[in-house]
């Protein structure tokens, strides 16, 4: 049985540029999803599922005092810590996002984004999934939902053995879709920093793994629901699909109040509120 250690890492830096408008108003994890910020939802169902962490790193850049605030209030209602730490670089990948965690993790742990939405069955699937022997595990889907844009997704080619022997978007063969979630080693830092790229990936790093011979599994998890929400029409086809999955973790849980993370005499919608939260830009 593989004793995890307690540390969840969830990716928030981005520019969320394909969201327009919005994401320059406000930071894309704090994007409405079903009446509350999207972060609830990945937050809250990470502690739902992972009852046993000690410690939630949310990685923050683009407007991060926004979204730093809003993190700090909700800290109040976890039995685990909650800490922002800012990724300097975060404009040139994802890549840079995971590097400034370095000097705070030794151990493996969980890694996904804060657009990407599971349902409880993921989690636990990658949890009974996951073998002390490999570096990287990743869970990936041979059915995805069918209005999945093929092109822009990330792809993996398996071999006989649900080994990753191909990672990217542009594979010409591939078998399984990326969901986005992960449990890693913390060798993905020396993969990363062993690449010479101004803009760097996290896709960049486990090829590196893959490259290297680094011992790089796929954890099917086809036929549970879950969903990439990069733009407007995905989040749309989301709330229809997937919510109702997702939000019961969030009735266990203190919900944070829009006067906590707005100034006062503020509109009293959550989204408004946070548009008129004056900060300078990062």
């Amino acid at each position: 049985m593989i004793i995890f250690n307690g540390t969840f890492v969830n990716l928030a830096a981005g520019l969320g540029s394909r969201f327009n408008n919005m994401s320059s108003s406000i930071p894309k994890p704090l994007i409405e999803f079903g009446g509350r910020p999207l972060i609830d939802y990945v937050i809250y169902n990470i502690m739902d599922n992972f009852p046993e962490l000690d410690k939630i790193f949310v990685v923050i850049g683009y407007k991060k005092h926004i979204l730093a605030d809003y993190i700090n209030q909700l800290n109040y209602s976890f039995s685990c810590e909650l800490v922002c730490l800012e990724a300097p670089h975060y404009k040139q990948g994802n890549g840079h996002s995971i590097l400034a965690l370095e000097s705070s993790i030794t151990e493996p742990f969980f890694l996904t984004m804060c657009d990407h939405l599971f349902e409880d069955r993921i989690y636990q699937t990658l949890k009974m999934g996951i073998e002390k022997e490999v570096d990287l595990s990743l869970c990936i889907d041979t059915t995805p939902d069918p209005t999945i844009q093929v092109d822009d997704a990330t792809k993996v080619l398996l071999d006989q053995k649900n080994q990753i022997t191909q990672i990217g978007k542009n594979l010409l063969s591939w078998t399984a879709f990326d969901t986005g979630l992960f449990y890693v080693s913390p060798l993905i830092f020396q993969r990363l920093n062993q690449l010479s790229k101004k803009y760097l990936t996290l896709t960049d790093g486990v090829t590196e793994m893959i490259r290297c011979r680094d011992r790089v599994k796929g954890i099917d998890v086809s036929g549970c629901r879950w969903a990439d929400i990069d733009t407007f029409s995905v989040l749309q086809h989301a709330e229809e699909r997937l919510l109702d999955y997702v939000t019961p973790a969030l009735s266990d849980h203190r919900l944070v109040t829009v006067s906590q993370i707005s100034p006062p005499n503020t509109s009293t919608t959550y989204l408004e509120a946070l548009k008129s939260y004056q900060v300078e830009d990062d």
